[in-house]
């Protein structure tokens, strides 16, 4: 027997030769790099979610600031008190912008920038409406992130 005979050669040697095996392989590169093609753009989407998710959860650090809000009605000559404080925990900015309003002008009657403190509530005290005169007012607090908007009307005192 001669060693150039087909007979000689073994089944794995017919399946490993490049005639045969060259447009498998091919087809197998192809998928698998598809595949990791697909799974590195998966991994690519994962990481962008995530960090547009971390920097929409860091927001800058918001201060816990508390408002005091003044009853709806009040009798004619009691004062408007209004007030502010932050809780000890917080590191935002605590200034806050208060402004009382009378709501048959417009007018901007009483304003304040005050900076809330973290051990103790600050009021002030305010007069029954505009000049005394016991006219509806809107009480506006304005911090950081937030806006808070309280409105006072005044009855008569023998009512």
């Amino acid at each position: 027997m001669s060693l150039t005979s087909s007979h000689s050669r073994s089944p794995d040697a017919q399946v490993n030769s490049p005639s045969v095996s060259s447009g498998v392989r091919s087809r197998t590169r192809e998928t698998t790099a598809r595949l990791y093609a697909r799974i590195l753009a998966a991994v690519r989407r994962t990481v962008l979610i995530a960090i547009l998710a971390a920097l929409a959860l860091a927001a800058p650090a918001q201060a816990a600031v508390l408002v005091h809000a003044p009853p709806k009605r009040l009798v004619c000559g009691d004062a408007i008190t209004v007030g502010i404080w932050a809780q000890s925990w917080t590191t935002g900015s605590r200034w806050v912008r208060m402004k009382a309003i009378d709501r048959a002008t417009g007018t901007v009657w009483w304003h304040r920038k005050a900076r809330a403190s973290k051990r103790h509530w600050r009021y002030w005290t305010l007069p029954s409406g505009m000049d005394g005169q016991c006219g509806r007012t809107t009480i506006v607090y304005r911090g950081h992130g937030f806006t808070s908007t309280f409105h006072v009307r005044f009855k008569s005192e023998g009512v």
